[in-house]
């Protein structure tokens, strides 16, 4: 079935003329995603910033539309987009534009080095790649010790012919204490654990994908992470919280008033399916091999635009599991009614999988300002509206930014402020403060009355925090950074230490630092 799928889909596109290769930039790159929000809020680009991430061919082509601007650019603004269209060189000119004081293979043909961007190049006509080391290493301390995160890998990316892009990232993460477990309200991203020798946690992320791209569309098989609603401080329809997981990427724009997304992706689900699994070897050899249940996500998002800088998208969700079925494989469907005629066998409607219903509005139609929202609700049920006693399960979030699937889970609420100040070219100082709270753990157990528990009957968990970073880019993807956190985690005592790592836990002030090549 899959393979007839993209047969289908290929060979409907292979007629396309149009170059417009596609690899995509990792929403942890917040500078470059930072500055493409700045250049939309003062209306020389438009983007829809609700789906994240961009490719590295839109957003040359953005920074490159921003240029027509440059008398209208502040200083830093104008060195700032200077600044990262040389570390688009491979996306933006013909052929590699690099420093010839540092590149050590400039008489060699195709090839070269250079420190901005940092990474080893090349480019003919038909295959042109990049490929860079990845390093990174933080410390933190405060009352509780010191504690440090360290990072390292290679990754790289290559375009081939008018249409197809590759790219690929494997590196290997270690925390002296886990400060990602999933039960812990971090933002922090998760990974599957092992142990490791020095203490602490490890885990490998291998990310990347291939992609098919023409003039108005991309689909791609990848395993990558990716955020949908707009937001500062965390994404509540997709948050890109949890590990990046393997996906079928379609991206469609037939008119410039319309754009459509959808993702099917294979979910490791970490629930054993004890008929499958079993006793391997003999002896003090014996080990138990758990085999999971598997699971899988369908998601799709229409966005319409009636004018430059506004933006409305509509779109829907399903987890679903037991055995995938071509149903959920039809992009435009929504899933509820799917799952419904398949699993809805009994009265009650009970036996049915996890759909999910979504909004976002982006708002950029007055300079300088962007207002968006967004709301998300899970299993929603019409007859429950208006009845005090039972509830629907949804959050919302809204805000705003000025130019001078969250975190919190469900049964939560934030307020967050911040203020970024940008004095010079890749220099970001930014002051932050937020107010988080959660209520009591709420259990979703087989016969509980989920629907009948009242929203935040009290706070059990509260975190406030208030914190200053400073973050210089000193050439593309290289940084160092140094922030100074208070933060005051309190509640009920055994939430507080199931929420949060031990080392934040109470009234902290944490100094940290570090740097890193690769975001």
């Amino acid at each position: 079935m899959y393979k007839g799928f993209l047969v289908i889909i290929l060979s409907l596109l292979l007629g396309a003329s149009i170059k417009a290769q596609v690899v995509y930039e990792h929403i942890t790159n917040e500078n470059i995603y930072a500055f493409l929000e700045e250049l939309a809020n003062e209306q020389w680009i438009d983007i829809n910033s609700t789906i994240k991430p961009y490719s590295r061919h839109f957003i040359a082509d953005k920074l490159l539309e921003a240029k027509v601007f440059y008398g209208e650019m502040s200083k830093r603004q104008a060195k700032e987009l200077d600044f990262y269209i040389k570390g688009f060189t491979l996306e933006i000119n013909e052929q590699l534009q690099l420093n010839p004081k540092v590149n050590l293979l400039k008489k060699t043909k195709g090839f070269g080095l250079d420190i901005n961007p940092l990474g080893g190049f090349y480019k003919d006509k038909l295959f042109s790649f990049q490929a860079q080391p990845i390093y990174g290493y933080s410390m933190y301390k405060n009352d509780n010790g010191t504690e440090s995160y360290s990072y390292g890998g290679l990754q790289g990316y290559a375009y081939i012919g008018d249409h197809i892009g590759v790219y690929a990232s494997l590196r290997d993460n270690h925390y002296s204490q886990a400060f990602n477990r999933v039960d812990y309200l971090t933002p922090i991203p998760g990974g599957n654990f092992k142990n490791s020798e020095k203490g602490g946690v490890d885990w490998s992320e291998m990310r990347g994908g291939v992609t098919f791209s023409w003039k108005w569309g991309e689909i791609g098989l990848i395993k990558d992470h990716y955020t949908w609603g707009s937001n500062n401080h965390g994404a509540n329809i997709f948050s890109g919280k949890q590990p990046s997981f393997a996906q079928i990427s379609l991206k469609l724009k037939p008119a410039f008033w319309l754009e459509f997304n959808y993702v099917h992706g294979w979910l490791v689900s970490e629930v054993v399916d004890s008929v499958r699994s079993y006793w391997d070897g003999t002896g003090e050899d014996r080990r138990y091999r758990a085999i999971f249940r598997p699971k899988w996500i369908s998601a799709n998002m229409f966005t319409i635009k009636p004018i430059k800088g506004l933006n409305f998208s509509i779109g829907n969700s399903i987890v679903y599991s037991d055995t995938d079925h071509a149903a959920y494989w039809i992009p435009i469907f929504v899933y509820k009614s799917v799952d419904h005629t398949l699993n809805a066998t009994d009265s009650y409607g009970q036996a049915g999988q996890n759909s999910q219903l979504f909004t976002d509005v982006s708002i950029r139609l007055i300079k300088h300002l962007h207002i968006y929202g967004s709301l998300f609700s899970d299993e929603i049920k019409f007859s429950r509206i208006g009845v005090d006693s039972v509830h629907n399960f949804w959050s919302w979030k809204g805000g705003m930014q000025y130019n001078m699937g969250h975190y919190l889970r469900d049964n939560a609420d934030e307020i967050y402020v911040s203020l970024a100040y940008k004095p010079i070219r890749g220099l970001l100082l930014k002051a932050e403060a937020f107010i988080a709270r959660h209520g009591p753990d709420v259990k979703y157990e087989t016969g509980a009355d989920i629907v009948s528990e009242p929203f935040m009957e009290y706070v059990a968990w509260e975190n406030t925090t208030y914190a200053f970073n400073a973050r210089y880019e000193i050439v593309n993807n290289v940084y160092v950074y140094a922030a100074a956190t208070w933060s005051n985690i309190i509640g009920d005592e055994t939430l507080v230490k199931k929420w949060t790592p031990e080392y934040y836990q109470g009234d902290q002030m944490t100094l940290s630092g570090g740097f890193n090549i690769g975001f």
